[in-house]
């Protein structure tokens, strides 16, 4: 168990009966660290197991961190879902890709940088009561997350105020895949998720759009300077406490997503 735990960058708790203290002192200890990235300069993606090692220059600290990872093809990952896609084994028109989009959109958990984006925020006027059509939209989440909780679903009678919000995505074309067709017109097939939820966790409201460009071999040196760029309008409860944004390139299935705190800085940093 502490091998496992120490693999995966956990802890192991055993021979003991105090569990509150346990998820107490796990809780605490995953509620702090830091996150970062690197390009791993071996090109070679076979599935064999690669080994990392993190060191820390001063000091005496106990570093917990996943120690190896498998070095798949995403590329491949993506032709062969594609491919049982084709050949009728998943019948549902969803997209391959929707079950990456759910992990990544999940609250909390790491977050994906297979495709790196930057994405602007920006708060809309100011909060307005639900309409009849947002308050429907809201109450299937409100439900799960009551059946979660194992607790009665009461519906609201009282419309909950709504802010508006709107999100530019930037993506840097170099880590698009943009085939060409015959007449030279390059496709650019996104995903864009977006998911609010409360300080607990709980799933207050989400949306997904799948964006499919044609850009005309005119514009192409435009896209590959200045990126790929597309804008989302939604409305969300000012409860809300975290956005979690998720782009997803179903070309290649590179995947990255961010979580954006609420509410926003005055000066609406760019995040």
């Amino acid at each position: 168990m502490d091998t496992i735990g120490e693999q995966t960058g956990g802890r192991a708790f055993y021979n003991t009966n105090g569990l509150k203290e346990a998820l107490e002192t796990a809780a605490d200890d995953g509620s702090s660290y830091y996150s970062f990235l690197y390009a791993p300069t071996n090109a070679k993606y076979d599935g064999s197991v690669r080994h990392i090692k993190v060191q820390v220059g001063h000091g005496q600290y106990h570093l917990a961190y996943r120690r190896n990872y498998i070095a798949d093809d995403v590329d491949s990952i993506a032709q062969s879902q594609g491919a049982a896609d084709q050949s009728g084994a998943f019948p549902d028109p969803t997209p391959a890709s929707a079950k990456l989009i759910e992990t990544a959109a999940q609250f909390g958990s790491p977050l994906s940088h297979q495709l790196v984006f930057a994405a602007h925020v920006d708060a809309i006027g100011e909060p307005a009561p639900a309409t009849t059509e947002q308050m429907a939209a809201l109450a299937p989440y409100r439900k799960q997350a009551a059946k979660v909780a194992h607790r009665e679903f009461v519906p609201l009678t009282t419309p909950v105020p709504m802010q508006q919000y709107a999100v530019t995505y930037g993506v840097l074309a170099s880590q698009l895949e943009l085939p060409k067709s015959a007449n030279r017109v390059y496709h650019s097939d996104l995903s864009i998720a977006a998911l609010a939820y409360n300080e607990d966790g709980e799933t207050l409201w989400g949306t997904k759009a799948r964006l499919k460009e044609a850009i005309p071999a005119s514009k192409i040196g435009n896209i590959r300077e200045d990126g790929d760029q597309a804008l989302q309008t939604f409305y969300v409860p000012v409860e809300t406490a975290v956005i979690r944004l998720v782009v997803c390139d179903e070309q290649s299935g590179r995947i990255g997503s961010m979580e954006v705190r609420l509410p926003l800085p005055p000066d609406q940093n760019v995040r």
